[in-house]
């Protein structure tokens, strides 16, 4: 908004002198056509400056969320050549040293503020990373006062929302996947129309489950969407699963990831006599 003025105050100015006859004098034709081009070079100018700004501002983070991950491998290796207390301890260890980066991701996206008055939708934006973060801290609270103010454009953020209000039985639910998913094609489809299904199948509309599915099947080719078609119109609900969508799936919450079964050989002896 604030570009938009400065451009027209500019635009307005330039015009004037061009036209006027203590000005340049060239006439109100050529005034209003150069004031034009003063409003769109202004605003040009300012757009490119405020866009490089910003992009700053995105390596910042990407930085943080880098230096987050290089410090949780090198502790994993260092757990891996000298495990220290229990496994769950070493784990816990893993999730602060990740949650503490994320929360340093979070307060660098403040620095995004200065610029919300130079992009209309920068603001909203700047919500969607800072709730998809608090998403990952499993602070539902925050997640929660944020949507509202969210720019809900990919899948990802959209199925945090569906699964929002799946998690607190919001009656709007099914017409927030009609209005906002349901558009998705090809891959943008696949998590969307998954945990929708999902969601349809814990509330026992198996029949809405496998319509949706079936939809889905016209969008994409997925093979977790059609085997998950094939479990459900054979009444085999129980083998209904969203796991192979992998990290995706479980960063919603919504799925503890099951830790692999480890078995154990008994070695059988036998004596000669």
């Amino acid at each position: 908004m604030l570009t938009l003025i400065i451009g027209a105050v500019a635009g307005i100015i330039v015009a004037a002198i061009c036209a006027v006859p203590n000005g340049l004098d060239w006439g109100w034709g050529w005034g209003i056509l150069t004031g034009m081009l003063a409003v769109i070079a202004v605003q040009l100018g300012i757009s490119l400056l405020i866009r490089r700004k910003i992009k700053q501002v995105n390596n910042k983070i990407q930085e943080v969320m880098m230096e987050v991950r290089h410090k949780v491998e090198l502790k994993q290796q260092q757990f891996m050549r000298r495990p220290v207390g229990s496994q769950k301890m070493m784990m816990d260890a893993l999730e602060k040293e990740q949650n503490n980066g994320i929360l340093a991701a979070v307060e660098a996206c403040d620095m995004f503020e200065p610029f919300f008055k130079w992009n209309f939708i920068l603001k909203k934006q700047t919500n969607t990373m800072k709730m998809a973060f608090y998403y990952q801290l499993k602070d539902f609270e925050k997640v929660d006062q944020l949507l509202p103010k969210c720019l809900l454009m990919d899948s990802q953020s959209l199925a945090m929302k569906l699964a929002r209000l799946y998690k607190k039985k919001d009656p709007s639910l099914d017409k927030f996947f009609t209005k906002k998913c349901s558009r998705a094609k090809g891959e943008n489809a696949v998590l969307l129309y998954s945990l929708y299904a999902w969601i349809l199948v814990k509330q026992d509309r198996v029949a809405d489950a496998i319509k949706t599915l079936v939809d889905a099947r016209k969008k994409t080719d997925n093979e977790i969407i059609t085997s998950n078609w094939e479990h459900l119109v054979n009444g085999r609900v129980k083998h209904f699963s969203n796991s192979g969508l992998g990290e995706i799936w479980y960063a919603l919450n919504l799925e503890e990831m099951k830790a692999p079964k480890v078995k154990q050989q008994h070695q059988m002896r036998g004596f000669r006599a």
